[in-house]
């Protein structure tokens, strides 16, 4: 390391604040193995360069000389992994962007040089049980560095150190880290954090973090599903929802109830999933035809549907203003959801368009499916550092590498997007600024939008369609024209999506990815994945200071909830 103006200032500077500061360093030449004629020796070994402890004055000066010296971190340094003010993340930002959005490396970032290119974690383990996994990570450096890669394990109270690998690691070169982990027991996942640090100057500064989850839910349940059936499209659809029931039943540990339903009032419907909650433990529900739904307000103005309000069968609802929108909940005796609720809403001015899709979801039991074995990623630039982590998460389900587009330093367009949809991927998972009519992808792209429309035009879409976006499930907001008819009801291939109702950011995808890669369907994974994010402790580290009264999450589960992969 030869010297340099930068390296002599921030020396004197050093000296000149701090006089005591003594650094640990590797020095060698020009002199072969000999040390500098100044400095305390702390350790030589034949055939190493000592290590020595020397002043900020002390290096200058060796530098001067012509002496290479390699600092090293001293002895009990902590590594405390730096998550944005007070280690927890901002409301605007999902929650897989809490270490991403500020320290995610980039080859054109050079303050962040040692990236994390993989963590090749298990998605799903038993609690207690340990298993290894390879974490890799690429230098960008121009010059070796003396790095640390360490795991942590994140709760609703910060971050806890479990591990970590030290060494030098040069310019361009990468290295495999190997880790476990010992999952404690909890509700449905327990996270971690990869993340990589450089020693500048005695100190470490953190360069890259790479958050993750691993699923130690219980093993599935036996479903017990009460499809409710809009009166007004019974009769026509009870033999394809007979036939449902039994090809269901011959492929998943379930057991499907048909129930004719006349309700014309949301609690009217809620009170028959308590009823059948209650009377015959039933684990989900099918929502087929126009039924009533709930409408949520959010302090702010936001008006949606709230399908929690059909899966919290215990909690306290409210309408606080007396009008036509719920505005607070508050958990019962269970917090989180009793039951997971799909729906099968066709078009509002046309809801025979549901036996449409009935009869899809059959010709998919009946072996009428042509789709690749493989996901695709595709995400806009402002969320390009999640383009790694959803790779990982959608590659688990199918065992190797699904088809990525987008990155830190990659525009993606409608274009890209469409052309993804119609390739005939099984699962896609989607990040765009979105409301219920259209994605809006990067600026200087074109075409800049794609419409729902469009999206229903694309053959085949995908089985399963994930969005990360504002909106993207909500089903009222336009109810003849939206994403939840273009993703699945109206669309020639597709049979499911996850997606919001609201203004807000879907959360840690990964828990869902990793149930689908365990082997649970996809209604037993969104099960898993609403049980996760509406744990209280993590409500509050998530969004601290929200009012968990006027908060929820309102995730819609739109189509066929009893779809597996690979």
């Amino acid at each position: 390391m030869r010297p340099s103006i930068a390296t002599a200032c921030i020396a004197v500077l050093l000296l000149a604040i701090s006089p005591a500061l003594a650094f640990h360093a590797r020095v060698s030449g020009p002199f072969a193995s000999e040390p500098p004629p100044f400095g305390r020796v702390l350790e030589a070994r034949p055939g190493q360069a000592p290590l020595m402890e020397l002043s900020p004055g002390q290096l200058r000066h060796a530098e001067a000389l012509g002496y290479d010296a390699m600092i090293e971190p001293a002895p009990g340094d902590s590594l405390p992994l730096g998550l944005g003010k007070g280690g927890k993340r901002t409301p605007s930002l999902g929650s897989e962007a809490l270490a991403g959005a500020r320290v995610a490396a980039t080859p054109n970032d050079p303050t962040r040089p040692i990236r994390v290119m993989s963590v090749c974690y298990p998605p799903a383990t038993t609690p207690g049980y340990s298993v290894g996994f390879p974490v890799t990570v690429h230098s960008y450096a121009t010059s070796t560095l003396y790095i640390a890669c360490g795991l942590y394990e994140e709760t609703p109270t910060g971050t806890r150190q479990l591990a970590m690998n030290t060494g030098y690691l040069g310019a361009g070169q990468e290295r495999t880290y190997n880790f476990s982990l010992s999952p404690p027991y909890s509700e449905v996942a327990t996270c971690y954090i990869i993340g990589t640090f450089y020693s500048l100057w005695g100190t470490w500064v953190q360069s890259d973090a790479w958050r993750f989850p691993v699923n130690t839910a219980a093993s599935p349940p036996t479903e017990r599903v009460a499809i409710l059936v809009n009166s007004s499209i019974y009769n026509p659809a009870q033999p394809l929802l007979d036939e449902y029931c039994q090809q269901v039943a011959a492929r998943f540990s379930a057991q499907c109830t048909i129930h004719r339903v006349s309700a014309t009032r949301r609690q009217d419907v809620r009170r028959l999933l308590q009823d059948l909650y209650s009377g015959q433990g039933i684990t989900g529900a099918i929502l087929v035809g126009l039924l009533p739904w709930p409408a949520w307000e959010f302090p702010w103005g936001d008006n949606c549907p709230a399908p929690y309000y059909y899966e919290d069968l215990d909690g306290v609802w409210g309408n606080v203003d007396g009008d036509a929108y719920l505005d607070h909940h508050r958990d019962g005796p269970h917090p989180g959801p009793e039951i997971w609720v799909a729906w099968m809403r066709p078009p509002q001015s046309d809801e025979s368009r549901v036996l449409d899709f009935l009869q899809r979801c059959l010709d998919y039991y009946r072996g009428g499916d042509s789709h690749l074995q493989q996901g695709l990623v595709h995400i806009s630039s402002d969320w390009g550092y999640q383009a790694r982590v959803m790779g990982q998460a959608v590659g688990n389900i199918f065992g190797g590498s699904p088809v990525v587009v987008g990155g830190p330093d990659v525009k993606v367009s409608a274009a890209t997007w469409l052309g993804g949809l119609g390739a005939g991927y099984s699962v896609c998972n989607v990040w765009a600024h979105s409301n219920a009519l259209y994605h809006r992808f990067d600026l200087g792209t074109t075409p800049l939008t794609s419409y729902w429309y469009e999206v229903a035009a694309v053959a085949p879409g995908p089985l399963l369609t994930v969005n990360y976006g504002c909106h993207c499930a909500d089903f009222a907001t336009s109810p003849d024209g939206n994403f939840s008819l273009g993703y699945v009801q109206l669309n020639p291939g597709g049979l499911a999506q996850l997606g919001v109702t609201r203004k807000a950011a879907m959360g840690n995808q990964s828990v869902f990815f990793n149930a689908l890669a365990a082997g649970r369907c996809v209604g037993r994974a969104y099960m898993d994945f609403i049980q996760f994010h509406y744990q209280p402790q993590w409500i509050s580290y998530w969004f601290p200071g929200e009012d968990q009264q006027t908060f929820i999450w309102d995730y819609a589960l739109n189509g066929n909830p009893f779809l597996e992969f690979p």
